[in-house]
């Protein structure tokens, strides 16, 4: 029982110690996530373009024309949640639009909530920042470019430094669990 006690410990070291996905790789890999493009015109024209991953994407803003769908028109990029934990990336944000950020909103999505990042503002157009939040397994969660208007140019954000950190209770209930096997297989043995 002790040398089954040494390698959990060693296992759950080495699980601990790396996240579960840095960049859009593994369960987070692109091909793993959904683009839904709600509004009229579909996302008012914009795309998600990926040629950059792993290591970062970006979400290029609709310029369609005026969006027909209240509120607006999106380019969503969403994923399940394989576990509770902490999602962290790094933003840039662009707007061509004649009217600065004022209707291109870049944010996060979280269980169909969307919460902004960026400034809205006529007189902002290039911004960037860091941003961390919390999900739990099962949550739907991802990232969501608007244009409300969805002319006069296109703002655009590239995501990287992608990472999802597994919470720490996590490991130790695999390990709880990988102990109560090995309990239950020594048990079977005798």
């Amino acid at each position: 029982m002790k040398n089954v006690f040494i390698h959990l410990a060693g296992a759950l070291l080495i699980a601990a110690s790396a996240p579960a996905s840095a960049n859009f790789v593994g369960a987070y890999d692109v091909s793993n996530w959904t683009t839904t493009l709600p509004g009229d015109p579909a996302g008012g024209g914009g795309s998600m373009n990926l040629s950059d991953a792993p290591s970062s994407i970006t979400m290029q803003g609709g310029d369609a024309g005026p969006c027909h769908d209240n509120p607006n028109c999106a380019v969503n990029f969403t994923i399940r949640a394989v576990n509770t934990g902490t999602v962290s990336f790094t933003w840039d944000y662009i707007s061509y639009d004649d009217d600065g950020s004022k209707y291109d909103w870049f944010g996060f999505l979280k269980n169909g909530l969307f919460t902004p990042l960026s400034e809205n503002s006529v007189w902002i157009r290039e911004q960037s920042g860091y941003e961390i939040f919390d999900i739990s397994a099962g949550d739907i969660f991802g990232f969501s470019l608007n244009c409300h208007d969805c002319e006069f140019f296109p703002a655009n954000t590239t995501i990287s430094n992608f990472t999802v950190v597994p919470e720490p209770a996590s490991f130790a209930l695999v390990g709880l669990g990988i102990v109560g096997l090995a309990v239950g297989r020594r048990k079977q043995a005798n």
